[in-house]
């Protein structure tokens, strides 16, 4: 949200903005394009062996209250050279520089059956995220941005635990935009360390710039569904059928009562699911199980797997922490998972008292 995203590129739109002065008429001709999909991959810059890229495919549109990520895990196999499956991750690495835009848009677009094209594309390092997290950051909270850029950085955290702080970074930096970070921006190019592609128009820059800061929109996570076969990560083409649903119109809305939902622990807290469980049944969730994570997260996760963001979005306010993430599988006794992570606090008679 990291990223890592969309936002970065309405840094550059907004460095357009302020160097390129237009007529108001002027800009009314930008807003004829409704919605626009973008390809982000950000890649680790370290000189490590073992190289790492995230993948997210982003949907912007003007119609709609929230700007949709789907997450793309880098380990999901496709097909190549028409003899051997590889990884998304090593046909990135792989592919010549120059190459990789065409290449990885084209086998990402195959993943999801051509039913999403990219209208542009992304590529940055994290020197650069290093970089707008910097200039983005106010002095009080630098010291805890820097934590979240390090675990958004670390391959040792489980997936879900470094998109989830690149998207917590996101939101920083939509939240404090100003005109001054923007320039700041605008002249760390000038003597640039870090690597950054796009083939994004100047329209669009000012397209995108101009109407995120004016909608005020919030965020809607996905993740490409996968079927583990041995040991090969492949699309589930089931699933699929319904992230295209999630990036093109409302997803269904079951009967809370009828929920099926589990609490986990995924933090080193006592009590902590027990407690959630409780508190979701006071306000009217059937949570029919409760217990402990084999894995730990930094960040509270709730993966919806029928598309049930209405339910998922009052569990979060209950809980207040959280992050929606849809994942669409088939599973006989689960509907919705909450995974309680370190940010999650909650409180009953049975604590002791400080």
């Amino acid at each position: 949200m990291k990223k890592y995203f969309l936002f970065f590129i309405f840094i550059f739109a907004a460095c357009f903005l302020f160097v390129c002065p237009l007529k108001a008429e002027f800009f009314k001709n930008f807003f004829s394009q409704k919605d626009m999909k973008v390809l982000i991959c950000l890649t680790d810059s370290s000189n490590a062996s073992d190289k790492h890229v995230n993948f997210f495919a982003v949907k912007h549109s003007s119609s709609e209250k929230f700007m949709k990520i789907c997450f793309i895990d880098e380990n999901i196999s496709v097909y190549q050279n028409q003899k051997q499956n590889k990884t998304l991750k090593n046909v990135f690495f792989e592919t010549k520089s120059a190459e990789r835009p065409a290449v990885i848009k084209n086998k990402i677009e195959n993943i999801f059956n051509n039913g999403i094209t990219f209208d542009y594309y992304v590529f940055f390092d994290n020197k650069f995220l290093q970089k707008v997290i910097s200039i983005f950051s106010k002095v009080e909270d630098l010291e805890n941005n820097k934590e979240i850029l390090k675990i958004a950085g670390s391959y040792d955290a489980e997936r879900y635990t470094r998109n989830m702080a690149l998207l917590k970074l996101l939101k920083y930096i939509y939240s404090n935009i100003t005109r001054t970070n923007i320039i700041n921006m605008l002249k760390s190019f000038y003597n640039r360390d870090f690597y950054f592609t796009t083939d994004f128009r100047l329209r669009d820059f000012l397209l995108s710039y101009s109407k995120i800061l004016n909608e005020n929109k919030n965020f809607k996570f996905a993740d490409v569904p996968v079927i583990n076969k041995q040991n090969i990560l492949k699309p589930d083409y089931d699933g699929i059928t319904k992230i295209l649903n999630f990036f093109s119109q409302k997803l269904y809305e079951k009967d809370k009562e009828n929920l099926k939902i589990e609490v986990l622990n995924a933090s080193e807290k006592n009590r902590l699911a027990i407690k959630a469980a409780n508190k979701l049944r006071e306000n009217g969730f059937d949570v029919f199980e409760w217990g402990t994570s084999a894995k730990k997260y930094d960040f509270t996760i709730i993966l919806d797997y029928i598309g049930t963001y209405e339910n998922s979005e009052k569990i979060k306010n209950i809980l207040n922490c959280g992050e929606i993430i849809f994942k669409p599988e088939d599973r006989e006794y689960t509907e919705i998972s909450v995974f309680l992570g370190k940010d999650c606090n909650i409180y009953d008679k049975l604590d002791r008292v400080q």
